[in-house]
């Protein structure tokens, strides 16, 4: 379209009724068409009066991202005043919202109940929203709630670094840890993951006035994003943790994009809206960034191979980036390869903080690794099995432009803020499963951000991907609200009656009947509840009757563990897994963990030593001393440390420490916290950290020598400085900047 034909648009579209999400999509567009053009004054001033017209403003302040330093010289008409007047009433004392984000905020009124279900486009800056409500609320203690460390860690540092929430700062006590000590007659702000929010919860009885809970889609295991094609057990942490945020008359905003439910239906989800009485937003129809489509349907996977690479060769002849879509972390390493083997990528110029990361990774990692091969000719890779640190690294260095091309999973859709005016979609799946409607819009939405682009181009090169654009929407459930859903003995616990069955009723009573009788704490049934109360059960009454033998057994194992450096001992570490065995119900982990090496110990047993030993990259160098390749030992690696460790098997030795510790406080009249545990273990494992420094300085992702160093410095700085020798360049940079974020301090009381 010409520039006539754009302005017609818009002005039919401004005079008819229920046609703004047809509006805000032109008037971005005639931006995108308009930012590249000679603006006269007229079209300053037609160009603010139609972003206030749609209620974002901020289409027009973009302007001066690219050629417009002197948007404000124009002369003031009537209709730009006007305009100006009104953007007045979307400014707060700290930044500007759109139309649909005050909205929202609008609803939130003191002194009443305020619960809101939010389901809007990828662009709509819904976190944004959230700290404004909490300035406009005045709550006291809050919790926020997401899906990943990662954007827990984003949002810490937005708050203690950025100047526009130094109010935030001011009043409210910031914790990212389930072990903290809060000030109850002060305000605190908890930024939790849902298994942290529960693991708090455990240890606390704080009362909160509002919770936000992001991606609220995974408490149904249907929309949870899974490249690795597994069932999930995900959605269950995140029922749990909705579940206990209900509890009080706590305000609640939950939130997800392109959620689609039927309040006037019976559906689970509507039940739940209704039950718990929030009233839903749906601004999914509003795209505040426009999406350019271009379908190229290739069958054959060589074709779509050769077009790939034109594809993003066209794209790097233009100055711009691109994000492409691959179905799973083996089809992303295929094509990876097939790129650098056709040299499709040439002349890109290495930056100094690229080849001091690439540095880095040779040092740390291995030089053969397919990362290092693809970061040299400028592309970046983001999937599961890439360590948290450089995950994070190469997102920072794609979105300032060091890197051009990205390839990714269905990872870049969790909670990842990426600058990508492009998307190429290769492989129209994940894993080997069809992409639901809800999976197409998610992925599809990292085309073109909010503040940098207009517009966004979505290159679809799979038929299957634009198959599920256009299928029907998939509506959210919440299996707790059916009564005939099919239900876990974990969700008995967490689910009304009138949802239950009798049956179903009468089962949970026997089991909370049988854990009165033995006299089970009431802390073990509510402490890690994705783990059943049969479970427990059955494990407590096990514990209960251990032989002396088996009991030294533990004892040596815990004498170990709390050595100042962690070790476990193999036959005792042996016997604990197999122990504990029959209550593993992942598959994967259970294959894994009963595995037997050729020296006849347990596999995780052998690569549980290694970890302690030398850390992710000690168990790497163990890997590849076995002729595995070093690509497959990283993957496995890996997946053995951020699946298995971090969560599978500190959940076991987690609810296996707890009630041994009752038992044994039991039979010799101690408190649970007198008696020896586990717990030093399952820190090192859940955080790669022992002291709460060092677990805040994991949860940011630093690289483990970051990670010692303030683990050290606590109780040793002078130690401290003899780690940092031996830092490289990439690590001393990091540091610095880390330390604006987590500011080092001596703590004695703190056991290193």
């Amino acid at each position: 379209m010409d520039k006539e034909q754009y302005i017609e648009k818009i002005l039919v579209l401004a005079h008819q009724e229920n046609k703004l999400p047809e509006l805000t999509e032109s008037v971005c567009a005639f931006f995108d068409y308009m930012k590249d053009q000679i603006l006269s004054h007229a079209d300053m001033h037609f160009l603010r009066h139609i972003s206030s017209l749609v209620g974002i403003p901020h289409y027009y302040d973009m302007l001066k991202n690219f050629q417009y330093d002197d948007i404000e010289s124009y002369d003031l008409n009537l209709s730009s005043l006007s305009s100006l007047i009104y953007e007045k009433t979307l400014c707060t004392p700290y930044t500007k919202l759109h139309k649909h984000q005050v909205e929202v905020l609008k609803n939130f009124v003191p002194n009443k109940q305020n619960r809101f279900f939010l389901s809007a486009s990828t662009s709509f800056g819904k976190t944004f929203l959230v700290y404004e409500i909490i300035r406009k609320m005045q709550y006291s203690n809050i919790a926020l709630i997401f899906p990943t460390i990662a954007l827990l860690s984003e949002n810490y540092e937005r708050i203690m670094v950025n100047k526009n929430y130094s109010d935030i700062r001011e009043k409210y006590q910031i914790f990212t840890l389930s072990e903290c000590q809060y000030n109850s007659e002060n305000g605190n702000l908890f930024i939790f993951t849902p298994e942290r929010f529960l693991s708090f919860l455990d240890k606390n009885d704080l009362l909160f006035d509002f919770v936000f809970i992001d991606e609220i889609y995974k408490i149904d295991n249907e929309f949870i994003e899974n490249e690795e094609n597994k069932e999930h057990e995900r959605d269950t942490s995140y029922r749990i943790a909705l579940y206990n945020a209900l509890q009080n008359n706590t305000d609640m905003l939950l939130a997800g994009p392109f959620l689609e439910f039927n309040q006037n239906t019976n559906s689970s989800f509507a039940n739940f809206i209704t039950f718990n009485r929030f009233k839903a937003f749906n601004y999914n129809q509003y795209r505040i960034v426009n999406k350019s489509h271009r379908f190229q349907a290739i069958k054959k996977q060589k074709d779509r191979e050769t077009q790939l690479y034109t594809e993003i060769q066209r794209i790097l002849d233009m100055s711009e980036n691109a994000i492409v879509y691959c179905s799973g972390p083996d089809s992303l390493t295929r094509q990876v390869k097939n790129i650098l083997e056709n040299n499709v990528i040439v002349s890109i110029r290495i930056s100094k903080k690229l080849e001091t990361l690439i540095a880095h990774i040779e040092q740390k990692f291995h030089s053969d690794w397919i990362l290092v091969k693809a970061l040299k000719q400028g592309i970046g890779i983001h999937h599961s099995r890439i360590p948290k640190y450089l995950q994070q690294e190469i997102i920072s260095l794609f979105n300032a432009g060091d890197i051009n091309i990205l390839f990714s999973t269905t990872t870049i859709t969790e909670g990842v803020n990426t600058s990508a005016k492009n998307l190429i979609v290769f492989k129209g799946k994940k894993a080997n499963k069809a992409l639901k409607n809800f999976d197409a819009k998610n992925i599809e939405g990292r085309a073109g951000r909010f503040m940098h682009h207009f517009s966004g181009n979505v290159i679809i090169l799979d038929p299957d991907f634009k198959k599920a654009l256009e299928k029907d929407n998939e509506l959210i459930q919440h299996k707790n609200y059916d009564k005939e859903s099919k239900k876990e003995e974990i969700d008995l616990f967490i689910t009304d009656k009138i949802f239950l069955k009798e049956e179903e009723i009468q089962k949970r009573e026997e089991l909370i009947k049988e854990a009165q009788r033995l006299g089970i704490d009431n802390n073990i049934l509510k402490s890690y509840q994705s783990i059943s109360y049969s479970q427990k059960i059955n494990l407590y009454v096990k514990i209960s009757n251990l032989t002396q033998d088996e009991l030294g057994y533990i004892t040596t194992l815990i004498q170990k563990t709390n050595m100042r450096q962690i070790k476990i001992d193999w036959v005792c570490c042996d016997w604990l897994i197999k122990f504990l065995s029959p209550m593993f119900t992942n598959n994967d982990f259970k294959r894994y963990a009963l595995s037997i090496t050729r020296n006849q110990s347990l596999t995780i047993t052998s690569h549980l030593h290694y970890f302690l030993k030398d850390g992710y990259i000690g168990l790497i160098k163990y890997y590849i001393k076995k002729d595995q390749s070093v690509d497959i030992s990283i993957d496995n690696v890996s997946k053995c440390v951020f699946q298995f460790f971090k969560y599978q098997l500190v959940k076991y030795l987690g609810i296996f420490n707890l009630i041994y510790k009752q038992v044994q406080a039991d039979k010799l009249n101690k408190k649970p916290d007198e008696i020896g545990g586990l717990d030093r273990l399952l820190s090192k494992l859940e955080y790669n950290a022992v002291t709460n420094h060092g677990k805040m300085v994991s949860d940011y992702g630093a690289p483990n020598a970051i990670i010692e160093y303030y683990e050290t410095y606590s109780t040793s700085p002078q130690q401290a400085k003899e780690i940092e020798r031996r830092f490289d360049t990439y690590e001393k940079d990091f540091l610095e900047k880390i330390k604006t974020i987590i500011p080092l301090q001596i703590n004695t009381n703190e056991e290193k």
